[in-house]
């Protein structure tokens, strides 16, 4: 509501009702032209219109571009948190970090206690702020084929600025996994790229790679070996059965790890060689290595 009080006080009980009916009031001291309110008014509103369309025309450009190319997870990912201009992570059920996109917030503040925090936080049937720290999370996957869910930790007040990004980057990882038809081979790829970020030296702060590897899955322990298991197969074998055999092994290396209660993170080479960073307890170090390297890892790689 808007009114002229020309050399006249406003009264409080103006002020009163207002307040009690939600009701904005706006009073003029001098007079001005109705048409030139109406006027700014709509200019407003038709500015912020056109800039949401704008806004939405290059969010659908760039993930039908992404789309087009096949782009990697990571790219996604990366994509959302620049169009939000936020820290976007992508889980999968067991709160384990597939890929994530800081932006400013380094990686050890923002995959701190990352499982413990997720859990905190319920999943819903559509993008949603939910959980003690205000998380806006979208589901990722068909109707009832959910397989993970996309995370911005600190939304703020982006309202739709961050919903719309959020949910085409939902559909665009969605669309991947149809496409790729490998969950596992999605897990993988993230394990694979940390353990290269160690190995070569590219994460120098210890709190950063050790959020990383907690987030995908890597249990604390007192100390983290590293173990390289190597599977020869002799120059004139067929390539699809050594890859065959290098699939099994590795599928085999993983259970054995976690029949002794372990967690390791595990990097696949093309040449057969199968890096892994396990996490012991070390009072059994040597007994846990032994129960991984043998029995069931030793049949399936020894079985033409």
């Amino acid at each position: 509501m808007i009114a002229e009080l020309l050399d006249a006080d406003v009264p409080d009980s103006v002020a009163a009702n207002a307040d009690r009916l939600e009701l904005p009031v706006v009073v003029l001291e001098r007079a001005i032209r109705f048409v030139d309110v109406t006027e700014e008014v709509h200019s407003a509103i038709v500015a912020d219109q056109y800039e949401e369309v704008v806004f939405s025309r290059h969010v659908h450009e760039v993930f039908t571009g992404l789309g087009m190319r096949r782009a990697e997870v990571t790219e996604i990912v990366e994509a959302a948190a620049e169009l939000i201009d936020s820290a976007v992570v992508l889980e999968d059920l067991t709160r384990q970090v597939l890929a994530f996109a800081g932006r400013v917030t380094p990686a050890k503040d923002l995959l701190r206690d990352w499982e413990r925090r997720s859990r905190l936080t319920p999943t819903g049937r559509e993008t949603s702020t939910s959980g003690p720290e205000g998380w806006l999370t979208a589901p990722v996957g068909a109707h009832r084929q959910e397989w993970g869910r996309l995370v911005v930790p600190h939304p703020g007040d982006l309202g739709e600025r961050a919903r719309m990004p959020l949910e085409r980057a939902a559909q665009a990882l969605a669309l991947h996994r149809m496409i790729e038809q490998n969950w596992t081979e999605l897990e993988m790829r993230a394990q694979n790229g940390l353990v290269d970020d160690l190995r070569l030296g590219r994460i120098p702060d210890e709190a950063e790679a050790t959020a990383r590897a907690h987030a995908l899955g890597l249990q604390p322990g007192l100390t983290y070996a590293p173990l390289t298991i190597c599977v020869v197969e002799s120059v004139s074998a067929d390539q699809v059965m050594a890859q065959g055999r290098l699939t099994r092994a590795l599928d085999s290396v993983r259970h054995s790890v976690r029949g002794v209660g372990r967690t390791a993170l595990t990097a696949l080479r093309p040449t057969g060689q199968m890096d892994l960073i396990l996490s012991l307890p070390a009072s059994r170090n040597t007994d846990v290595m032994t129960e991984v390297c043998t029995g069931r890892i030793q049949l399936v790689v020894a079985t033409p």
